[in-house]
C-alpha cells in the first residue's frame, strides 16, 4: 500500500469515526464497509465540506413579520459568527426558520470578546420596534398594531383624536393651512412614542440533532431518554438502528430546547453546542459508547 493511499483511507477513518485508541484505524473502516454498515461515495467539494458542519435549527417568533426582521436578525447573527445554510420565512406567518451553524467558540465579530449561548439568542431579542419601523408602510404598522395588543389600539385611537385637536388648534392661531400628518406618520410616531424598545422578537426555540451509540441491551434507551427528560428537554424525533453486528444501536434523534427561556440556566455558562453535549446530555451515561452532533438538518414544518 502506497504512502498516499494509506493516508487518504486514514482521512476516510477519521471523516467516518474509525478509531482505535483515539486514532484512525484503517481496519475499522474496512471492516465497517465488509459489513455493510459503511458506504464510500465520491463527493464534490462543496458536499465533502459541509458533511462535516454541525448544524442547529432555530425557530424564531415575532410579534410581525415586518419588513427588515429577517435582515435585523442575519445581522445580528453574523456579529457572531453564525452562518445561515438554510432559511424558511413567509410574509403572513410570524415564525422565522434557520438552520445555522455555530462555531464552536462564540466570539463579537467587533469586539472579538467570547460570549455564551445564551448572549447569542438573546441578543436576537434586542430587534426593537425602533429598528424596524421605517423599513414599514403603514398596513404593515397596522398589524404591528394589532399584534401589540388590545389596549396599544385602543390607546392610538386617542393618541390620533389629540394630534388632530392639537393640530387644528395650532393652524387656527397661525391661520396656516398646513396639511394633517398623514395617517402612516401618526401611526409611526405613535408607535416611536410609546413601543420604540418594544421586541421584535418574543420568543426562540433551538433544536439540536446528535448521533448516539449506545450498547444493545435492556434498558439503555430507557437510560438515556431518562436523562433527556430529566433535563426537560423535548424529543422531536427519534429513529434507532441496530447495527451489522447487533452488539449496539444507532439513534438519531433531535432535542428541542423551547421556550428558551425555560433553559436559560443550562445555556447561560455553556459557551459551545459542544459543551452542551458533553455536559448537559450525554455525561455519565454507562451505555454510550459514541455521541456528536448531526450535520444534516432539515427544517421541520
Amino acid at each position: 500500500m502506497s504512502e498516499d493511499v494509506e493516508q487518504k483511507l486514514k482521512q476516510l477513518a477519521e471523516e467516518n469515526k474509525c478509531e482505535y485508541h483515539g486514532k484512525p484505524s484503517i481496519s475499522k473502516l474496512l471492516s465497517k464497509i465488509a459489513n455493510g454498515y459503511l458506504e464510500i461515495k465520491k463527493k464534490s467539494p462543496v458536499e465533502s465540506e459541509l458533511q462535516c458542519v454541525p448544524l442547529v435549527q432555530l425557530e424564531i417568533t415575532v410579534l410581525s413579520n415586518l419588513n427588515g426582521t429577517i435582515a435585523e436578525i442575519a445581522n445580528k447573527l453574523a456579529n457572531f459568527g453564525v452562518n445561515i445554510f438554510q432559511a424558511k420565512s413567509k410574509e403572513h406567518s410570524n415564525a422565522i426558520q434557520l438552520i445555522v451553524h455555530i462555531p464552536e467558540e462564540i466570539k463579537n465579530q467587533k469586539t472579538h470578546k467570547r460570549h455564551s449561548l445564551i448572549e447569542l439568542f438573546n441578543s436576537l431579542q434586542e430587534i426593537n420596534v425602533e429598528r424596524i419601523i421605517n423599513y414599514n408602510e403603514y398596513n404593515k404598522l397596522e398589524k404591528l398594531l394589532s399584534a401589540l395588543s388590545t389596549k396599544a389600539r385602543e390607546n392610538y385611537i386617542f393618541y390620533k383624536e389629540r394630534i388632530k385637536a392639537e393640530t387644528k388648534t395650532v393652524k387656527q392661531k397661525n391661520k396656516k393651512s398646513n396639511e394633517d400628518s398623514s395617517e402612516e406618520e401618526l401611526l409611526k410616531e405613535y408607535l416611536l412614542e410609546f413601543y420604540s424598545s418594544q421586541s421584535i422578537v418574543t420568543n426562540i426555540n433551538c433544536m439540536i440533532g446528535y448521533q448516539v451509540v449506545i450498547n444493545n441491551q435492556a434498558g439503555t434507551l430507557a437510560e438515556l431518554t431518562s436523562k433527556i427528560a430529566e433535563k426537560f428537554f423535548s424529543i422531536i424525533w427519534l429513529e434507532i438502528d441496530v447495527s451489522p453486528d447487533k452488539r449496539t444501536n444507532i439513534i438519531n434523534l433531535i432535542l428541542g430546547f423551547y421556550p428558551l427561556g425555560n433553559h436559560e440556566k443550562v445555556f447561560e455558562k455553556l459557551s459551545s453546542i459542544k459543551i452542551l453535549m458533553e455536559k448537559e446530555i450525554f455525561q455519565d451515561l454507562n451505555n454510550v459508547i459514541e455521541a456528536r452532533q448531526l450535520s444534516a438538518l432539515k427544517i421541520i414544518e
